[in-house]
């Protein structure tokens, strides 16, 4: 199975009987059609990974590891060869597992697939952060960084796979809810004052979250906080988790 969409993003059922259904709303197909819905994964699924920094350069890394399922530890991690900021790879379609790029002279990152069924593009845009990017935005929102905790960058995205807008976000921790209220972010990864929900660039960010293997990413409509997508992730002290989150079979 291979989903092929150009992502210019840096790292994207209101109605009763048939009409909900389907997914349509006021005789429109609603972009949650699928919702509730998603064919379950088969096969294997190629992904491209391109990789950049915060002004959307392409990066060498040296060698990053694939952990094939999200189940701790990595005790079989994989090399991926990296080619001018670009992975290619393929795995089985039920994996569930993430790159880890680890520095350890700077905050490291993790980079989910995301649950099996996703709905997000296979081709997509991760922003490898800096410590001095962690800095700029803490400062841009006026929040004091904790090295002893980590952050999540979310990518929503719906049904056609296009970046979600109007999507709320929620963490958890072992079940519990994080202290921390997400960030939403134009496509340029600034903060969007006062936001409840995502734009048109389907960018959120929570910081400050405390580690762990059992974590779990939550997308709800904003306008009736329907749940169209549920993801569990991996937080790391002094690193940035991204994922690009869209239905899954998991709601």
């Amino acid at each position: 199975m291979r989903r092929r969409w150009l992502v210019a993003s840096p790292l994207v059922l209101a109605l009763s009987g048939c009409d909900q259904v389907l997914g349509i709303e006021s005789g429109t197909v609603s972009p949650w059609f699928c919702n509730a819905n998603v064919a379950p994964p088969s096969g294997m699924t190629s992904y491209d990974f391109h990789l950049v920094n915060s002004q959307m350069q392409p990066i060498p890394l040296g060698t990053p590891l694939f952990c094939p399922n999200s189940g701790p530890p990595c005790a079989s991690p994989s090399l991926l060869s990296l080619t001018s900021g670009t992975l290619d790879f393929t795995v089985p379609a039920s994996d569930d597992g993430y790159i880890d790029l680890p520095n350890p002279t700077d905050v490291s990152n993790l980079v989910e697939l995301g649950p099996p069924g996703n709905v997000a593009p296979t081709e997509r845009t991760f922003v490898v952060f800096k410590g001095t990017d962690v800095t700029t935005f803490a400062s841009s929102v006026g929040i004091t960084e904790d090295s002893t905790k980590g952050a999540l960058v979310v990518a929503a995205y719906d049904c056609n796979e296009m970046p979600a807008d109007g999507v709320s976000i929620a963490v958890t921790v072992e079940g519990r809810p994080v202290m921390s209220s997400p960030y939403y972010l134009t496509s340029n990864l600034t903060a969007i004052p006062s936001a409840t929900a995502t734009s048109s660039a389907g960018l959120a960010l929570v910081a400050n979250v405390m580690p762990s293997d059992a974590a779990t990413v939550t997308l709800a409509r904003a306008s009736d906080q329907v749940v169209v997508a549920t993801a569990p992730v991996h937080v790391r002290a002094q690193t940035i988790t991204s994922v690009y989150l869209g239905p899954t079979r998991t709601q």
